[in-house]
């Protein structure tokens, strides 16, 4: 399949052509089916009773697609829809199961950029901000004294680079001004299978977190070290109850981009982060 990018109004750019068919997602023309939809929902029931019982807190956080947040840049053909994929699962969930965290309509694009024009991935401010709104209460963002913001030219992008070789785009980076928190294990692996342990010696009094992420939480992994004694970020695209029962975590974050929900997570019978990072 030729991932290529689409060309939006003001040089926005967007993702299409893409196995999850993100365009037909952002229009309504693919959703879930009944059965698609009782499956998230009873997943996540699982999943709310198990860290229940274990007295762990749990956050399944989606970013939103940048297709859904900056659909006013849309060719006029692509036309937004308010039921897609993300909703029906939303819509659905029991009363008891809201742990799914998705914010698309909270934030006011004309302010300052969430997404870079030529990248699929957010921005650093928008994803912190982003992942410390759903941990509201359970985990604390640094203060803003404690961190500075930088900035850095992005020489590939995922969609610019595909239309123009030569195509850059400077961003704004957040860091923390005083790292306490430090790379103490990977396993160096690229994307699915790689294990990242950030250890904070300086405040063990803080919680511990144990993180299933996909791309969108690579940005952020150091930055959002600061706040916890020990964090385990695991790209995994489910829940691997081994590493929940190994590592005893105060907090369990699942971090997946709207448009991988039509692909239905298998926590029980899928094979391990282990079993994927052997393969490579």
């Amino acid at each position: 399949m030729d991932i290529m990018a689409l060309v939006g109004k003001e040089d926005w750019l967007f993702l299409q052509n893409d196995s999850n068919h993100v365009i037909k997602q952002t229009t309504g023309e693919l959703l879930l089916n009944y059965r698609q939809i009782l499956y998230w929902k009873t997943l996540i029931l699982l999943r709310t009773l198990y860290f229940e019982y274990k007295n762990i807190n749990y956050r399944f956080i989606v970013p939103p697609n940048k297709e859904s947040i900056y659909h006013q840049y849309h060719p006029d053909e692509i036309k937004f829809s308010s039921t897609r994929p993300v909703t029906q699962i939303i819509n659905n969930l029991e009363d008891k199961c809201r742990s799914v965290v998705y914010y698309s309509n909270e934030f006011n694009t004309t302010d300052e950029f969430l997404f870079p024009k030529g990248e699929t991935h957010w921005c650093d401010k928008f994803a912190y901000f982003y992942v410390f709104k759903a941990l509201k209460g359970i985990a604390s963002p640094l203060s803003e004294e404690l961190i500075e913001s930088y900035q850095k030219e992005l020489i590939w992008c995922d969609l610019g680079s595909k239309l123009n070789p030569d195509y850059k785009e400077t961003v704004t980076c957040l860091r923390a001004k005083n790292i306490s928190s430090r790379l103490t294990y990977t396993n160096n692996v690229v994307n699915m299978g790689r294990i990242d342990i950030f250890e904070n010696e300086t405040n063990k009094e803080l919680p511990k977190a144990l993180v299933f992420r996909d791309s969108f939480f690579s940005n952020i992994i150091e930055l959002f070290a600061e706040s916890f004694s020990q964090v385990v970020y695991i790209w995994h695209p489910w829940i691997d109850w081994e590493v929940v029962e190994k590592y005893t975590p105060d907090i369990v974050v699942n971090c997946t981009i709207e448009r991988f929900l039509v692909t239905l997570p298998n926590d029980i019978g899928g094979p391990s982060w282990k079993e994927i990072a052997s393969g490579k």
